[in-house]
């Protein structure tokens, strides 16, 4: 990971880089699937909320590598709780 940020020219750098559109387009997906089955709201900008959503959730992985002393349990207990709060912000009514 840190390579392909030091040296994003690279082959390694275009790979990472591809890999993160791709993750990130596949949330973007998602919230578009909830919003059309009526499980988000339909106001909602898919595109901007899968992008919140999936750069949240990179900038918890990358905390999580950084700090070698962080257990697997508080990363997932962090990821429940922000996802958890946004999960409720995009829901409609009844899946509040």
């Amino acid at each position: 990971m840190a390579l392909s940020l030091e040296a994003p020219e690279t082959p390694n750098g275009a790979l990472y880089l591809d890999l993160d559109r791709r993750l990130a387009a596949q949330v973007v997906a998602l919230v578009e699937q909830l919003k059309a089955r009526g499980e988000a709201r339909s106001e909602l900008d898919a595109a901007a909320i899968g992008e919140v959503l999936f750069n949240t959730l990179n900038a918890m992985f990358m905390n999580f590598v950084r700090d070698e002393d962080m257990p697997m349990g508080a990363l997932k207990a962090r990821v429940a709780r922000q996802f958890g709060l946004l999960a409720r912000l995009i829901a409609t009514g009844e899946d509040r």
